[in-house]
This record gives C-alpha cells, sequence and structure tokens, in this order.
C-alpha cells in the first residue's frame, strides 16, 4: 500500500487536531500539548501552565522554549514578561537570575533587554 510518492508528500499530507488544554489535565498531558503545540497554540498552553503548575516547572518550560524557533521565543519571552510584571512576588531572585541568562542567550535577546530595563 502506498500512501505518498515520498516522505515529503506524506508529511504535507499529516493533519493535526488544534491543540486543546484545560487546568484539569495531568502534567503528562499539559507536557504532551507544550511539546505539539505551534506558535500560534502555545500562548494558551503557557496560559494554563502559568495556572497550573508550580512556578519552577513553569520556568523551566520557558527556558526550554529559548531554545526553539524564534517565534515560540518570542511567545515565551512574553509569558515571562507577564510572571515579572504580575506574578513577581512568585519568582525567586535565583530564579529570575535563571531565566533571563537563557533569555539573554536567545533569538529574542534584544527584545528581552527592553523588557529587562524596565524590570
Amino acid at each position: 500500500m502506498v500512501v505518498a510518492p515520498d516522505f515529503d508528500h506524506f508529511i504535507t499530507q499529516l493533519t493535526t487536531a488544534p491543540i486543546q488544554v484545560s487546568e484539569q489535565d495531568s502534567y503528562q498531558k499539559w507536557a504532551h500539548m507544550a511539546l505539539l503545540a505551534n506558535a500560534e497554540e502555545l500562548p494558551a498552553v503557557l496560559a494554563v501552565g502559568r495556572e497550573s503548575l508550580i512556578m519552577s516547572d513553569y520556568l523551566a518550560w520557558l527556558i526550554y522554549f529559548t531554545g526553539e524557533s524564534p517565534a515560540k521565543q518570542q511567545v515565551a519571552l512574553d509569558a515571562y514578561a507577564f510572571v515579572r510584571d504580575f506574578m513577581g512576588s512568585h519568582l525567586t531572585i535565583g530564579q529570575a537570575q535563571q531565566v533571563d541568562a537563557a533569555f539573554r542567550h536567545s533569538a529574542v535577546s534584544l527584545q528581552f533587554h527592553t523588557l529587562a530595563e524596565k524590570w
């Protein structure tokens, strides 16, 4: 049975369902959705994570996304800016330093430096 003439055609035929996460999902399901999410879906996934994960786990995911595509890095930076602006009391100095260092060396470092000036 032939499903496509070559691998590239096979990949273009694949479709995915939209990412759907909720605060009631297990950590494993949330993590799976975080890994599968594209840059357009990632803000919603990270918003659920911000509310349902412990801060150290959430920040670890933001650091993870600093190694992904520039679009995902920007989403992660926006999520981090939210934490810094509205949830700063939940953030230790050590955690902030670790996340700051990751963004300093990312594709969105210029945007990070602009934001960091106000923090």
